[in-house]
């Protein structure tokens, strides 16, 4: 059914595109991945307020999404259908909320909106359950997947013909996006109902990275045998998924409807769309870069930038000697990345839920700065900071490692945890390990890209 899409696609023609856009976001958990997985929320990052970054250069965006494409044939691959949609604030065409476009269309009927992590419009702060409701722009209702329930139940499935899935994903393997789509397709599999994916750019574009997650430690974090960063779309993530990884969906009907004018080596400023905060903490594609990079020190004693405008962008801690590691970073010569010492004072900003760590204490802090976004290796970035904090906490007895179980979760495994708290640490050697992993992936997962 995908290849439909294709000659949708062409069918379109060029016509100019639209404006589009977690945080690690849940708890770890073990619940087996054809289940809804009821869990308590996590650690919230601080909401800060989801803004735009105005595209330069070229008026008219050079990609066009998949939700772009589907508005522009005027609905026609869903004529007549009743229609479910995942979605969240980012699900826009020309500023115009999908479910808002679907609800006015005359020859398709909106009769549920879904909604993930932080809502359907995007006003639940990061790990806060998203309650039922009645969304008040269309009339019909809202259900959670991000609650006690995570996955569609019959019930809510019930008149509908076909789910979209229009959610913007950050290319890591724990933003919780990703989970929720693979949730959603089973029960799409089950109920019967089709399941079509409204495809949006990865901002980290096709690199991969980071460790490849054991299944023992499968969690809503980690809810396919994938690396950390992944470098494929959710369209393309779904028709991998739905082939390899995903039980009980052998009679999914997924249709994935392509994005125009993206390529794989993209990075955001590539695209030529506006970003929209697809999180409260990722407030811009610099954060989202540098995502994969801070992630973990969500695991340790050190802020991550929590209630500052800048989280994951910075790390701080009462005993670190800021200028000191700022120096032994530049020795490492790492592409794309310029370090700074600094100082933070992490704060209870407007909506926040959880007290930020170190609330009101000025800490010293190395802010991390995106260079050159094409050149930039996150994860490679990550492990040698964390390389570097935990050589200068040993050498004062300080043990930073805080919540080792979280980052086991986050990692997929036990292997950084265990080559962290082992001396001597080798980056080198660890990312040697991850490449063995992902080259034994690539054969694998070929024919189901999209994109080049």
């Amino acid at each position: 059914m995908w290849r439909l899409s294709f000659l949708l696609l062409l069918a379109v023609g060029v016509a100019c595109g639209t404006s589009t856009s977690t945080t690690s976001q849940a708890p770890p958990t073990t619940t087996p991945a054809t289940t809804a997985v009821p869990t308590t929320p996590a650690t919230p990052v601080e909401p800060t307020p989801t803004t735009v970054t105005p595209t330069t250069g070229s008026l008219a965006p050079r990609v066009r999404t998949g939700a772009t494409v589907l508005v522009e044939s005027g609905f026609a691959q869903l004529d007549g259908m009743r229609v479910g949609l995942i979605a969240h604030q980012v699900s826009l065409v020309d500023g115009e909320h999908l479910g808002d476009l679907l609800h006015a269309a005359p020859n398709v009927e909106l009769v549920a909106m879904f909604g993930p992590e932080h809502g359907v419009r995007g006003d639940a702060d990061a790990g806060e359950y998203v309650e039922d409701a009645v969304d008040p722009a269309t009339g019909v209702p809202v259900h959670s997947l991000f609650g006690p329930t995570r996955q569609p139940t019959a019930e809510m499935l019930a008149g509908i013909d076909v789910l979209l899935y229009d959610l913007q994903d950050v290319g890591t393997r724990y933003y919780t996006y990703i989970s929720t789509m693979g949730l959603a397709m089973q029960a799409a599999a089950e109920a019967n109902v089709s399941f079509v994916v409204l495809d949006r750019p990865n901002p980290l574009g096709g690199d991969i990275g980071g460790g490849t997650l054991d299944p023992a430690y499968e969690s809503f974090v980690g809810f396919y045998p994938i690396p950390d960063v992944y470098g494929l779309t959710s369209g393309e993530l779904a028709r991998w998924a739905s082939a390899e990884f995903l039980a009980n969906v052998e009679n999914l009907d997924l249709d994935v409807i392509p994005m125009s004018g993206w390529t794989r080596s993209m990075r955001w400023g590539e695209t030529g769309l506006d970003w929209i905060a697809p999180s409260p903490a990722l407030a811009s594609p610099d954060a989202a870069l540098l995502y994969p990079a801070t992630i973990y020190f969500e695991a340790l004693s050190l802020s991550y930038g929590r209630g500052t405008e800048k989280p994951f962008q910075v790390i701080g801690a009462p005993w670190l000697d800021a200028e000191a590691l700022r120096a032994e970073l530049d020795t490492r010569d790492l592409a794309g990345i310029e370090f700074t010492a600094t100082t933070i004072t992490p704060q209870m900003l407007p909506a926040m839920t959880v007290e930020p760590a170190y609330l009101g204490m000025t800490l010293p802090a190395v802010e991390l700065t995106v260079t050159q976004a094409e050149s930039l290796e996150p994860v490679t970035v990550g492990l040698h900071v964390l390389d570097a904090v935990f050589l200068q906490a040993n050498a004062i007895g300080v043990d930073p490692l805080e919540r080792p179980e979280w980052l086991d979760q986050l990692s997929g495994g036990t292997l950084l945890r265990e080559s962290l708290t082992t001396p001597p640490f080798s980056v080198d050697d660890l990312r040697a390990l991850h490449r063995e992993a992902h080259a034994a992936q690539s054969a694998n997962r070929a024919s189901y890209l999209l994109y080049d």
